[in-house]
């Protein structure tokens, strides 16, 4: 099964409902394969109409390695992998490729690369 850009929806209780769910679909020894922003901060705004805040992208949660751990192992999943994917070392250090798009994301978007956290868990 795969969760990929997913979890970071969910408030804690959310997500404990939604893991629990995926968990009693897989077979024992299943794999839950998966994917977050690697510790992106909130794109809050307010609404102009009622001055209340929102977050953009409707992230509830903000994911790094031990977090991650802590979400898989605390709804009955044992970890095979939790890696932080970055392009960088991806294209194996700084190649041109990824000089050239890395260059043209901060110019139009105004911001860094966006990396993730992939993990793959298994039904004990």
């Amino acid at each position: 099964m795969v969760l990929s850009h997913v979890m970071e929806h969910f408030d804690d209780m959310e997500l404990k409902v939604v893991l629990s769910n995926t968990r009693s679909m897989l077979k024992p020894g299943g794999l839950l394969f998966g994917a977050t922003p690697y510790l992106k901060p909130s794109s809050k705004r307010i609404r102009p109409d009622c001055g209340r805040a929102f977050e953009i992208d409707g992230h509830k949660q903000i994911f790094d390695e031990k977090r991650m751990l802590g979400s898989l192992k605390d709804n009955g999943f044992k970890v095979a992998l939790i890696r932080h994917f970055n392009p960088e070392h991806f294209y194996l250090g700084i190649s041109y490729i990824y000089r050239i798009s890395h260059t043209v994301f901060n110019t139009l978007f105004d911001q860094d690369l966006i990396t993730q956290l992939e993990f793959v868990a298994i039904k004990e």
